[in-house]
């Protein structure tokens, strides 16, 4: 059974500030004749993560420490959505396979989008049934999301932001027209499973123009941010140390200190 690492009461991961750490890897070999000849180590990348939490309640920070011992400290892996990044894929590229869609529904790059660029994409439902064109990623239901996507259409209309998971889902309706704007969906189910999918939904015979599609695991939108190949979901991310630093300040009140690890690439 897969683990996840535990949100906050107020449907966060951490806490800011948060310090994020790349790190790389040079392998170095010496010859006889004293020439070095150094290569990147594709093999060994890593990211890091330390968080600071301030004003834990007790039913929180018994959470952490349960789940830490769970994991017998260091010894097992779990997932973390990184809360600096996006968790879905190639966030401007609608046509990869990451992006699913019904045979009715059709995807072509759609021209300028609200940032200044030609990231936007451009949906069409041409069937007479609703067509969702949705993304899988792997949380489970019960975990507090943010979905959001900039939208605009030639025509006033709607667009419908859908999350579903191991048979529950949860959506939401908002008009779209002629100005870009950002559609914020938060939702959080009550089913387990180890995957969600999240998709915009198309009315028959309804054309969107979509950019800068983003999940957060975390109650409110921030800054979008451009993912390709990757999201920000690490499965195999584990405790950097076998301890956890636990600071009672009075009642109801401690201060926890972790740190986090994983491949690069999950």
């Amino acid at each position: 059974m897969a683990r996840y690492f535990p949100q906050l009461a107020s449907g966060a991961t951490v806490q800011f500030p948060l310090r994020r750490t790349s790190r790389w890897r040079t392998i170095a070999t010496e010859s006889a004749d004293g020439r070095r000849i150094k290569a990147a180590d594709d093999r060994s990348p890593m990211v890091a993560w330390r968080c600071v939490y301030r004003a834990l309640s007790d039913q929180e920070t018994e959470h952490i420490k349960n789940f830490f011992l769970s994991c017998g400290g260091r010894l097992l892996e779990f997932t973390f959505a990184d809360p600096t990044d996006n968790l879905l894929k190639w966030s401007e590229d609608f046509s990869k396979a990451s992006w699913e869609r019904p045979p009715w529904g059709h995807v072509e790059p759609g021209g300028e989008d609200p940032q200044g660029g030609q990231g936007a994409w451009r949906l069409t439902n041409s069937g007479v049934a609703p067509a969702k064109f949705s993304q899988s990623v792997a949380l489970p239901g019960y975990y507090s999301c943010t979905f959001s996507v900039y939208v605009r259409s030639a025509t006033e209309g709607w667009i419908r932001l859908v999350r579903s998971a191991d048979g529950a889902e949860d959506s939401t309706d908002l008009r779209v027209d002629t100005a870009w704007k950002r559609a914020v969906f938060r939702t959080q189910l009550t089913v387990s499973g180890e995957a969600s999918v999240f998709a915009c939904e198309l009315e028959a015979g309804k054309t969107v123009e979509v950019f800068g599609a983003q999940v957060e695991a975390q109650p409110n939108p921030s800054t979008y941010k451009r993912t390709f190949s990757h999201g920000g979901l690490y499965s195999q991310c584990r405790f950097a140390r076998d301890e956890l630093q636990i600071v009672c300040q009075g009642p109801d009140d401690h201060d926890v200190t972790l740190d986090l690890e994983s491949p690069w690439h999950p």
